[in-house]
């Protein structure tokens, strides 16, 4: 008797530490947004080229995964042809490539006339701006530390690739 009660005491007790192994996966799946370097802004299209059928839309946490995985996808793309591309010493290509951990970004979103979830990103390296949060940064020059983008939900691609010229 004594035997039985210790087994279905341990059965439980592993049971409850499965369960609980299966919420922390779950829970390190979320995503969690780093509001120190990202912030998310309301679409207008006053101040974006497009058809005036793209409306503003929300973004969900799975979207944010997805943004993520098409921001490095772009940015393997761009270093490695920075790579191929340099004859310069390895220093000077180092300046040439995108390290994301430098970065703030802006994510508008948008819903285009096909349904589709845009999103325009917006990212830059110096942080001149205070009120970056809550208003579009607009700078002209200043090289890799400014580029933007959009990438297509849908579609899972990014176009409009957009990096600042050097004066």
């Amino acid at each position: 008797m004594f035997l039985i009660f210790f087994l279905t005491l341990f059965l439980t007790n592993c049971k409850d530490k499965k369960i609980e192994l299966q919420k922390e996966s779950i829970n390190l799946e979320k995503v969690q947004i780093d509001t120190s370097k990202i912030a998310v802004l309301k679409y207008d299209s006053r101040f974006f080229v497009s058809n005036n059928q793209s409306k503003p839309t929300n973004l969900a946490a799975d979207d944010f995964i997805k943004v993520e995985k098409m921001l490095h996808n772009f940015i393997s793309d761009y270093n490695a042809e920075q790579n191929s591309n340099s004859s310069e010493s390895k220093r000077i290509t180092e300046d040439l490539l995108i390290n994301l951990n430098r970065y703030k970004r802006q994510y508008f979103a948008l819903l285009n006339a096909k349904g589709e979830k845009e999103i325009w990103i917006n990212c830059f390296c110096k942080d001149n701006n205070p009120n970056w949060k809550t208003e579009k940064v607009i700078v002209k020059d200043g090289g890799n530390c400014y580029f933007n983008l959009k990438v297509n939900l849908t579609t899972e691609e990014y176009y409009e690739v957009y990096i600042n010229g050097n004066a």
